[in-house]
């Protein structure tokens, strides 16, 4: 708010630096807001200098943020609009180095399918949309080019050197997918466990991965696969079981008529939710009341012989570093403590070093721009159509085409199918359509990671559209 719409000079008056030259990286993750702030910077650049000034950089297909702000048609055409169509000249990167030539060339067969099914499919629901009355027509008719536009020039041209063509393995499966055997066959393969990556949509698919792999690495005693594993999201401290029971009787310690912290506690030590603690239990919590969160955790740990379950070790070990941590320097009792826990320590993750025996699990977020020798998406099949119902709050930013609610602008409506049949049926359609290029965006990075190998599962399940359907289709109609 400060600096918007004001001229180069103030900004860098207020700055106190100039500067001649700009290059924005991943600029299709640039917000709104972001690229009004830049122009000024821009244009004067521009003004100043006969020679090249501005370097934008960028793929719509790369664009998976727009839930934090990034809006791809900022690169798409509001760039060439703001900076005058003559002043501009782009230049589309066909080469692909990253990737063997037969990954390259599934993806483009691939991505072209998914496309063509997906753009089809919209168009479809666009055209019952404007048969209802419920969209104009020539709106309908550009969301319908949306994912085709934005997919015009994917091809690639694979430009790295090798003797081998790649490998690319679709499978479908029912029940967990058989995410050990394929790790297993990659190593056979002389790949090492760093250069293995298992790609996930969200935390909740992480954590799944996660417990697979420590279950197996317990279990494991051939030492050819034997592996760590590296995640930033996928083990969260709070969600282990022993987390959540510290947590509970330090709870119960302070307040002992807690009734979701009693479950917990309960369920842990395999007694009914709403059973009453028995005396001594009740007395052994009342004791450590007022003893220091270190001292407490310790007193649980070994009357329940915590440290006897090899499964929750690691999870341990973390509370107890988080303990020692928050209670350094500072005067510190449970309630703080657990206010503390609820804040920050719950969501904080196990950290392991990278060694030539980690794996890593990752979000596909997060693996936006790396590259790995081998690639595995065990649950390739996050929905296509926006989010909601139930306990899910996506809120659309919408403008009502007609009435009283038309003269207000715009404001937030929670997206549900109802929107389609009321006054802001125009953004439901268009949140319909982006929605779509979102996931399908996810899909092209999550499977352009892969330099030399790439295993993608998908669930044998129907429901709503989602990646995996439109993957196995495309497969199916290129045979």
């Amino acid at each position: 708010k400060f600096i918007g719409r004001n001229d180069a000079p103030f900004i860098y008056e207020k700055v106190g630096n100039r500067f001649e030259r700009f290059m924005i990286d991943e600029f299709q993750d640039t917000s709104v807001k972001e690229w009004q702030n830049f122009l000024p910077l821009l244009h004067n650049a521009m003004a100043q200098s006969e020679q090249t000034s501005v370097l934008l950089v960028g793929d719509i297909k790369q664009s998976i943020y727009r839930w934090r702000g990034g809006d791809w048609k900022i690169l798409h055409s509001g760039a060439v609009e703001a900076l005058g169509a003559d002043n501009v000249e782009v230049k589309p990167l066909e080469e692909n180095w990253r990737s063997l030539r037969g990954i390259v060339n599934f993806n483009n067969l691939l991505i072209d399918r998914v496309v063509e099914i997906d753009s089809a499919a919209l168009c479809g629901t666009l055209d019952e949309g404007v048969a209802k009355g419920a969209i104009a027509q020539p709106l309908a008719a550009q969301l319908g080019r949306t994912l085709a536009e934005a997919y015009a020039s994917h091809t690639q041209r694979p430009c790295k050197q090798s003797r081998n063509e790649g490998y690319v393995r679709i499978e479908t499966f029912a029940g967990d997918p058989p995410l050990i055997e394929r790790i297993k066959e990659t190593i056979d393969r002389g790949f090492r466990p760093k250069e293995i990556v298992v790609l996930v949509r969200g935390r909740n698919d992480g954590a799944r991965v996660a417990e697979q792999l420590l279950d197996f690495k317990r279990r494991n005693d051939d030492p050819r696969y034997r592996f760590d594993i590296m995640t930033q999201e996928a083990l969260v401290i709070g969600r282990a079981p022993v987390s959540g029971f510290v947590a509970a009787a330090l709870r119960l310690a302070v307040e002992q008529q807690d009734s979701v912290r009693k479950a917990v506690y309960n369920r842990y030590l395999g007694r009914a939710f709403d059973a009453q603690l028995p005396p001594e239990e009740a007395d052994f919590l009342r004791t450590i009341r007022l003893l220091s969160p270190e001292e407490a955790f310790e007193r649980i740990v070994m009357r329940h012989g915590l440290q006897d379950d090899k499964q929750q070790t690691a999870y341990l070990q973390a509370i107890h570093e988080q303990i020692i941590g928050f209670s350094t320097g500072r005067v510190a009792d449970i309630p703080l403590f657990l206010d503390w826990w609820e804040e920050q320590g719950a969501a904080r993750s196990l950290s392991v070093d990278e060694s030539e025996s980690t794996i890593e699990i990752m979000t596909v977020h997060k693996a936006k721009g790396l590259e790995k020798r081998a690639v595995i998406i065990p649950y390739c099949s996050w929905q296509l159509d926006p989010k909601s119902g139930g306990n899910v709050q996506n809120i659309v930013w919408a403008e009502a085409r007609d009435g009283e609610a038309a003269a207000i602008g715009r404001f937030p409506v929670r997206y549900k199918r109802a929107m389609a049949e009321s006054g802001f049926s125009a953004e439901y359609y268009r949140e319909l359509v982006y929605a779509h290029v979102d996931n399908v965006n996810l899909l092209y990075v999550a499977l352009t990671r892969a330099a030399e190998s790439l295993h993608v599962f998908v669930p044998q399940k129907g429901g709503a559209p989602n990646v995996g359907g439109l993957l196995l289709q495309s497969i199916r109609v290129e045979g």
